[in-house]
């Protein structure tokens, strides 16, 4: 019953994101850069298991890349060689496998929500 309740916990955990970008473009709420680099920090610590730190470095690298290119351009190798910097080898091997999707997904929370 407990596993149960854990993994209801955790669906919605992860889906608050979700539910609650879904509800911004009719309020008259404006979510910035910042915000979308910290989601995507946050939805790629739930994916490879980051620390509190490598997660707050990710934050980081997003928000760097965010501040440095003004356009949406899919630059994506200096942002991958930096997080790889400081992943461990079971980190790296996951990253590998989702590192796609994740910046795709990172790439339309910037499309979706411009910064005004």
């Amino acid at each position: 019953m407990k596993f149960i309740l854990s993994l209801v916990l955790i669906l919605i955990i992860s889906c608050a994101p979700y539910i609650f970008a879904v509800s911004l473009p009719d309020s008259n709420v404006s979510i910035g850069k910042v915000d979308i680099a910290k989601v995507s920090a946050y939805k790629l610590q739930q994916k490879i298991l980051l620390s509190e730190e490598q997660t707050a470095k990710v934050n980081e690298i997003l928000s760097d890349y965010l501040e440095k290119n003004s356009s949406t351009d899919n630059n994506f190798v200096s942002v991958q060689d930096k997080i790889n910097g400081f992943l461990d080898q079971k980190q790296k091997a996951k990253f590998e496998i989702i590192k796609n999707n994740w910046w795709n997904s990172f790439l339309k929370g910037i499309k979706k929500f411009p910064a005004k």
